[in-house]
């Protein structure tokens, strides 16, 4: 297990448990109420805390609310809260049951809760550990100090008796919560592979076309009667002469040019806010939604000039001497009845049409108006 690994867990663990440090919060407020009104003369120490209380079991609340919609907490932020939760209490507790509570049986019966509840919210056991042993420290000296000679011995009885089992468990028990989490983590890493390898093109780094097959489906469906005068547009570029680049400068050099060409429609994505895929062997697939005619020749002249850019030397083509691309586009309204096969089908025959007029060109069917790029 990776450093960042162990972290993540930790940190997953305690943003999980801020609703356990909300209700603990609850439960403290409540008793120290009751306590402040069984004896109103100590009103000034008991309620003031009651009210801290209830005020940290909001705040922390309304912090695991967060983290359920995705809100993510970093570690000093996470261990901060837990450092200052566990102070207030601690302190709060040995205020009101060591010194003002003179018997025993109270005094531990809130000290077995107190380290069952720290050793709940506290992810590593090694942390939850050092609390328990300070607090253990803290709560027999000052009990040496602050009562009788009997009732001393009684809390170091309850105490030795307690601790060691408290920590038994809670250990036990924190250990099986961070090792459900730390499988939950890789198994969402092998999801995130597994998800990861099924949709990206491997050699490319574009989408694949499974991944457009699904994508176009859900754009298409999306944008139906939804933005109606605006253009659903679907373009379909193949490299010129591949066959012959491939059989000149080998399959390896091949991939390069494949790389190259997948690095310079990722980057028009993120210019332009269009979906690029590979859908074929030299065949790519780009999906985006554009206002008018003149966006869209925009887009594909765009396109060609990327390709320009890279000049990939191709000695064996016939239209010219660098590698280039044939397009094929079309451009349907967003309100249209057509299914994505029917769109896929146009924009092929678009395809085809640029081929037939001598490649490096892009032929756009726009409203089934015919235009022809150079």
């Amino acid at each position: 297990m990776g450093k960042e690994e162990y972290l993540l867990c930790i940190d997953r663990v305690l943003a999980g448990n801020l609703q356990s440090l909300s209700f603990v919060n609850i439960w403290f407020g409540i008793l120290v109420f009751v306590s402040g009104v069984m004896a109103p003369s100590f009103w000034y120490a008991t309620f003031p805390i009651a009210g801290v209380s209830a005020f940290s079991a909001i705040w922390m609340d309304r912090w695991h609310n967060q983290n359920q919609k995705g809100r993510h907490f970093s570690k000093k932020v996470i261990y901060r809260l837990v450092v200052s939760f566990y102070s207030f209490i601690m302190l709060s507790s040995l205020y009101l049951f060591v010194w003002l509570v003179p018997g025993t049986s109270v005094s531990i019966m809130f000290y077995i809760i107190l380290i069952c509840a720290i050793f709940t919210i506290v992810a590593p056991p090694s942390l939850g550990l050092g609390f328990t042993l300070i607090s253990s420290v803290l709560f027999a000296s000052t009990s040496f100090y602050l009562k009788e000679l009997e009732i001393f011995i009684g809390d170091i009885t309850m105490l030795t008796a307690v601790v060691p089992a408290a920590i038994t468990f809670n250990w036990f028990s924190n250990m099986y919560k961070f090792r459900a989490m730390l499988n939950e983590i890789r198994l969402e890493g092998e999801r995130d592979k597994f998800r990861q390898a099924s949709t990206v093109d491997e050699l490319t780094g574009l989408r694949n076309r499974r991944d457009f097959n699904t994508t176009f489906h859900r754009f298409l469906n999306n944008r139906r009667g939804t933005d109606a005068g605006r253009f659903v547009c679907l373009a379909l570029l193949d490299i010129d002469h591949f066959k012959e680049y491939n059989d000149h400068y080998g399959h390896l050099v091949g991939d390069e040019c494949l790389q190259n060409m997948g690095k310079a429609l990722k980057d028009l994505r993120d210019s332009a806010d269009v979906y690029v895929a590979r859908v074929g062997g030299e065949e790519f697939a780009i999906l985006w939604f554009e206002q008018d005619t003149a966006g869209i020749q925009k887009i594909v002249q765009e396109v060609h000039l990327r390709i320009k850019e890279l000049a990939i030397p191709h000695k064996k083509s016939s239209t010219a001497s660098y590698v280039t691309v044939s397009m094929g586009v079309y451009a349907v309204n967003s309100d249209t009845q057509e299914d994505t096969d029917a769109i896929y089908s146009l924009a092929d025959k678009a395809l085809y049409e640029a081929k037939e007029k001598g490649r490096n060109c892009a032929v756009v069917y726009a409203n089934i108006a015919k235009q022809h790029l150079t």
